[in-house]
């Protein structure tokens, strides 16, 4: 399945801060954040929202082109989330690659430090493979309100053959969403890095997915249906520990896949 390696960050906030009213301190950071990313050369997509559970948490998402040195020129933006055209190869090694390199720039500290500092906390950020392509659908506003974000982590130990096992009951727990009144679309993947543990007692692997839904009542309606109930069982019992929580997104602005 084709994928592209997206940037996923949380970018925590004080009670309060108005990211949407540009004409605050804080506001006009963001807008100018987000403005410098999407002129970033390689910009492929920009998505954030709120999270729903936690609305002082910033969900953002950036899609960039990084070619590697196979091909010409060199793409820059801040906060990562890498991806290629659809008619092209942009390996995990080189988008990973360009991002240290990225992050080394003058560009990236004039991008990343003003937001960095009214920010409550640290950031946490890792990259994940989504697919199929397209990948915006569940991560645009205009098509999908709300979207759902589920990460499965695995302990430490977990095996090839657990990996596996879990591959084939999310495929099928996918499958069934598809079929849910006011689902809207599904991407996901494997996160590239290993990834602590909420309960922070050790790191493994991860496998994230995003559900778009119209509406959060559709969304709740399908969490009371026996079939996913009985999905959920199977995957929980594949995995250490789940963490969900929704966002609306917003799109700033996006091409290609």
């Amino acid at each position: 399945m084709a994928s592209s390696t997206v940037e996923v960050a949380f970018l925590p906030f004080s009670p309060g801060t108005r990211l949407e009213d540009s004409t605050t301190i804080a506001g006009a950071i963001w807008r100018d954040t987000l403005a410098g990313i999407s002129q970033a050369s390689g910009f492929q997509g920009v998505y954030w929202g709120r999270q729903t559970e936690n609305p002082d948490t910033i969900q953002l998402l950036v899609r960039m082109c990084y070619p590697s040195i196979d091909f010409p020129g060199r793409s820059s933006v801040l906060l990562l989330l890498l991806s290629w055209p659809n008619s092209y190869m942009c390996p995990d090694w080189a988008s990973k690659t360009a991002h240290e390199e990225f992050a080394q720039t003058p560009l990236y500290a004039a991008v990343s430090n003003p937001v960095t500092a009214i920010l409550a906390a640290t950031p946490h950020m890792y990259h994940v493979g989504l697919g199929p392509l397209p990948i915006f659908p569940p991560l645009s506003g205009d098509v999908s309100p709300v979207t759902e974000l589920a990460t499965f982590h695995f302990a430490a130990d977990a095996t090839e053959k657990e990996f596996d096992a879990f591959s084939t009951e999310v495929n099928g727990f996918v499958e069934t969403v598809k079929k849910a009144d006011g689902h809207t679309a599904t991407v996901s993947g494997w996160v590239i890095e290993e990834l602590e543990l909420p309960s922070r007692v050790e790191r493994g692997k991860a496998f994230v997915a995003a559900f778009g839904w119209e509406s959060m009542d559709a969304q709740g309606r399908f969490e009371k249906t026996k079939v996913f109930e009985e999905k959920m069982v199977g995957l929980r019992g594949l995995v250490k520990e789940l963490e969900t929580h929704c966002v609306a997104f917003a799109v700033v602005q996006h091409y290609y896949s």
